[in-house]
């Protein structure tokens, strides 16, 4: 299996900005067996039963999603890619925990250049 797998289109007016107003009629999407269902947080509660377990995820979205080129120089010359970045989350000051696609195309170290 490779992450390439799960990449999908995703269109801009698709991503949340803020959460919903009031935050319990946040979509849900509940899988029943064979059946996927399209619902409302606030009806969690018909889809759960004893033994259950209910998991949360508090991760938020920033809006850092950067295009950049990476240069390359080698003894075969210059080359260069488009390179897409999502910033996931700040390890310390001017350091990221960052998604680069496509991955195979950045090397550690290397410089990728936005603007």
């Amino acid at each position: 299996m490779k992450l390439s797998d799960f990449d999908f289109k995703l269109p801009n007016e698709l991503i949340a900005l803020r959460p919903a107003d009031p935050r319990s009629s946040s979509k849900l999407l509940v899988s029943s067996g064979d059946e996927i269902i399209d619902d409302h947080f606030y009806n969690i509660i018909k889809y759960l039963k004893r033994g259950d377990r209910l998991v949360l995820n508090d991760t938020k979205v920033i809006p850092a999603k950067l295009s950049g080129q990476r240069i390359r120089y080698s003894d075969n010359g210059k080359t260069s890619a488009n390179i897409g970045v999502n910033l996931l989350s700040m390890i310390k000051e001017g350091h990221w925990l960052a998604l680069a696609k496509p991955a195979k195309r950045v090397n550690v170290g290397e410089t990728i250049h936005f603007g």
